[in-house]
């Protein structure tokens, strides 16, 4: 080393930052996912290229029509559950169990959805109705539906856990193995070429299933399972990112018939080849706002960071070369054919200037996948389609194709405003970071200004595997957050704080109401404005806070109560609800403002409830008897809906004995108020 040059320790230190930079999981992710689509590209060129010298092209048209059945089988079947996996693995208490509910859902649905378009053969594509008149045609199809559906959900389960080399060498099995395949089989006609695919997409699921996942997820054996309250938590969020997914890729599926059926068939062809290379543009971004997706959903306190990081290395791999195929757009057309510089260079210049745009609009879809905010999420989707459509569809037949790539500027344009906009009024909105103060000093976290002081209070008992990921998510929203540890045995109290809370701890288990009263006593201790008590296993969302203060900050109300029953996604179920009904029906009985959930632990206590309420209940009962004081005190109460996602492990005691027991707390309240005792406690 003594020996080299400046010039050259100036390199070798260059090249080792560089070297740590790609490293990175979000970079390093990104660059897997980037080859996943150029092997994915590379050999399907080299598939197609020797299927048609090997098959007559009778036999490759046949196949292609069934690749492309399975595709659509495929594609509907999965229902986004890979996209739910990657944000809901990260937090899974039981990461096996929600990996095996996932992949059995999915067989069932693709199963359900291959049976379908199999029966109505008739109707859609008679020319392959040989699949149901052979047996062995008819298993195999809805064994491929199976594994292509799978496939897709385990690439990204590999995905979630931020090992997205897994995913490549699942696409290299797959590909690969068509590539070997394709030979072997050419002589049994349009069977050897669907044979050739089929065999390797399964063969790369059982590889994945039985080799690869086990190295990610640790302990991990596929076997079928179907937990409910898992699918409940899944389902809407997987749902909805697909709907989002139909709807941002309408315009790349309505444009080239658009295009065909206005302009024709040559037009449409010039189109295709821009919109090709103009896609090559944007690609390092959307490769890295998925890394991003999964970085962020493991690390969503972080999720700030992630984003600008990822997009400033998307927006520096795409602004040079946009800038660069911009002013070279007839140049590098002209490799396709005179015509199509002369026709596909407007669209092409449309495309590259819209390309920083592409990389900020997915970026800000990843915020809000991670935030959860699938509403929003669909609704810019179909932002983008509608502009994108509308504005061809009004021009394109007066201006041209480059009109196409002008909507697809003004939809992403508008995505990437609607992103600056929605990060300004968060920011404006999030309160100020405060440092949580121990209770031991029992200092107060002051306001600056006249701005109110909101804590967080967070009652637990053995909620380890979920705490940190509460604590850091209501960190976002509110001053300070103070965890009371009910006893936990589990590491409770370290979880909460590494995740940043401050920790109040029982030395023995002393039940929920107790916990309840910790928390307010806190609250009094620091002055807060507003104390919010959430659970902390996760069945609450942190996101949700804001909504809960509200009414308190502005003067509406002095205890507000986060209620599952008005209209929100909930998975309580039947006997849980009819208890909760019984017990505020109970509540309910003589008072003129009725609520409609009285065991809601999620809830908002301004100054005034803070001074007058005083539990005295341990148990379950102290949420019925906080209402009960505040009426009595001429509280001011108000609901909000709230959210909802119950766990198996949500409540461990069991749901009669604690449902009768908390009645009977409501009906002994009532007894002492109709014979005036003020019994310890009871505020009234």
């Amino acid at each position: 080393m003594s020996g080299a040059t400046p010039v050259a320790r100036l390199k070798k230190f260059r090249l080792a930052g560089v070297g740590r930079i790609l490293g990175q999981p979000l970079f390093a992710n990104a660059g897997y996912l980037m080859g996943v689509s150029l092997v994915g590209s590379l050999v399907g060129f080299l598939f197609w290229g020797l299927a048609a010298r090997l098959y007559r092209p009778e036999e490759v048209g046949a196949a292609s029509a069934v690749l492309s059945a399975v595709a659509l089988v495929s594609g509907i079947a999965g229902l986004g559950m890979g996209m739910g996996l990657v944000r809901f693995l990260p937090e899974a208490r039981s990461p096996g169990r929600l990996l095996n509910t996932a992949f059995t859902f999915n067989v069932v649905t693709a199963l359900v959805v291959a049976g379908v378009y199999l029966a109505g053969l008739r109707f859609w594509s008679p020319s392959l109705m040989v699949l149901t008149r052979n047996g062995l045609y008819t298993v195999g199809f809805l064994a491929y539906a199976v594994a292509a559906t799978l496939g897709t959900v385990v690439r990204m389960a590999f995905v979630a856990r931020r090992l997205a080399g897994y995913t490549l060498a699942h696409t290299c099995v797959v590909n690969g193995g068509r590539l070997v395949l394709v030979v072997l089989l050419a002589g049994m006609g349009a069977a050897g070429l669907v044979g050739s695919v089929a065999l390797s997409v399964l063969l790369a699921v059982g590889l994945s299933l039985v080799f690869f996942l086990p190295r990610v997820e640790p302990g991990y054996r596929p076997r079928p399972d179907l937990v409910w309250t898992d699918l409940a938590a899944i389902i809407p969020y997987s749902v909805g990112n697909y709907v989002a997914g139909l709807l941002a890729q309408t315009s790349q599926m309505v444009l080239p018939l658009m295009i065909l059926e206005m302009l024709g068939p040559a037009s449409s062809g010039h189109a295709y080849v821009a919109w090709m290379l103009g896609g090559l543009l944007a690609s390092p971004g959307v490769a890295l706002a998925g890394s991003a997706f999964a970085e962020g959903s493991n690390a969503p306190w972080q999720l700030r960071s992630i984003l600008v990081r990822a997009a400033g290395a998307g927006l520096a791999l795409t602004v040079p070369a946009a800038l660069l195929v911009g002013a070279a757009a007839p140049w590098a057309l002209l490799l396709f054919g005179p015509s199509y510089a002369q026709e596909g260079a407007g669209l092409l210049r449309w495309l590259a200037a819209a390309a920083p745009l592409v990389v900020l609009s997915q970026i800000y879809f990843t915020y809000l996948r991670v935030r959860k905010w699938v509403g929003r999420l669909i609704l810019l989707s179909g932002v983008l389609a509608a502009a994108t459509l509308g504005v061809s569809a009004a021009l394109l037949g007066r201006f041209g194709i480059a009109v196409s790539g002008a909507g697809w500027f003004v939809g992403n344009g508008l995505v990437a405003a609607a992103a600056v906009w929605g990060v300004w009024r968060d920011r404006l909105s999030r309160p100020r970071e405060v440092k949580a103060m121990s209770r031991e000093t029992k200092r107060e976290v002051r306001p600056r200004g006249r701005r109110p002081v909101v804590v967080a209070a967070i009652p637990c008992y053995n909620e380890a595997r979920f705490i940190g990921d509460v604590v850091r998510r209501a960190r976002e929203h509110v001053d300070a957050v103070v965890v009371v540890d009910d006893g936990s045995t589990d590491g409770t109290a370290e979880a909460a704080r590494a995740a940043g809370a401050q920790v109040v701890r029982h030395e023995a288990n002393r039940g929920p109401g107790a916990a309840a009263r910790t928390c307010l006593e806190v609250g009094r201790e620091m002055r807060a404005d507003v104390v919010v008590t959430l659970d902390g296993d996760g069945q609450h969302n942190p996101d949700e806070i804001p909504e809960v203060v509200s009414p308190v900050l502005s003067g509406e109300a002095d205890l507000v109560i986060g209620s599952r029953f008005m209209g929100r996604y909930n998975n309580v179920a039947a006997y849980r609800r009819f208890g909760i009904n019984v017990i505020t029906f109970l509540y309910n009985m003589g008072s003129s403002a009725k609520i409609t959930d009285g065991q809601s632990c999620f809830r908002a206590y301004g100054r005034r409830a803070l001074e007058v309420l005083n539990i005295t209940e341990d148990g379950f009962g102290f949420s019925v008897e906080t209402l009960i004081q505040a009426r009595r005190a001429g509280l001011r109460i108000r609901e909000v809906p709230i959210s909802c996602v119950y766990h198996e492990e949500s409540h461990s005691l069991n749901p009669v004995i604690h449902g009768v027991g908390v009645a009977w707390k409501v009906v002994e309240h009532r007894l002492r108020r109709l014979l005036e005792w003020d019994g310890a406690g009871s505020g009234g």
